[in-house]
């Protein structure tokens, strides 16, 4: 994709990466599934996604990388369920929002933010993952509404100097701890 696409009302099976996006360029997704890919379901490098009512699973790789600065704004009921390895991982400085949806039943972490990178969640059911949210060297506000449980190791956990707000979500019925914070990470809670 150059410059600006949409992409609406589609399902995308197989190939490599379901949709690569090549910044700087903006893409808007809307009503589109994205399955079976051999590695990402959706890739952004140093771009601009938009992804709306739209659904990404068994995925080979993760459901959508973010990478090189890319941004993600996610809304209006998403999914993202049955990668390898994660749902949504951000990377080397990348941003997101997502507000609604799910990230469920991922081999790897439901969503994870590494290397400087910086997401907002609210209002998403995150369950059957290995660990629900896993922030690395980057910054998340898990603000209201979401529902961080039933994962096969940790509900959410900040660590090698990650900064975590926890702001009226629920996280429980993790197999091993809820929340957890070490290697020098900061973790607020607030009514959680």
């Amino acid at each position: 994709l150059k410059d600006m696409a949409n992409i609406e009302d589609l399902t995308v099976t197989g190939g490599y990466n379901g949709i690569r996006l090549q910044g700087p360029s903006y893409a808007g997704v809307k009503n589109v599934s994205v399955r079976n890919t051999a590695n990402n379901g959706i890739l952004v490098r140093a771009g601009d996604i938009a992804i709306d009512n739209s659904t990404v699973e068994y995925a080979g790789g993760s459901g959508l990388v973010l990478g090189r600065g890319a941004s993600a704004r996610i809304f209006n009921n998403s999914h993202f369920r049955y990668s390898h390895f994660a749902g949504i991982y951000a990377q080397n400085n990348s941003t997101f929002t997502i507000n609604g949806g799910t990230v469920s039943d991922n081999e790897g972490h439901g969503i994870s933010v590494d290397y400087g990178s910086d997401g907002t969640i609210s209002n998403v059911e995150i369950f059957n993952n290995f660990t629900g949210i896993m922030v690395s060297t980057g910054h998340a506000t898990v603000d209201g509404g979401n529902n961080v449980h039933h994962n096969r190791q940790h509900g959410v956990v900040a660590q090698a100097g990650a900064v975590l707000g926890l702001n009226g979500s629920k996280v429980m019925q993790n197999a091993q701890i809820g929340v957890l914070g070490y290697l020098g990470a900061t973790v607020v809670m607030n009514s959680n």
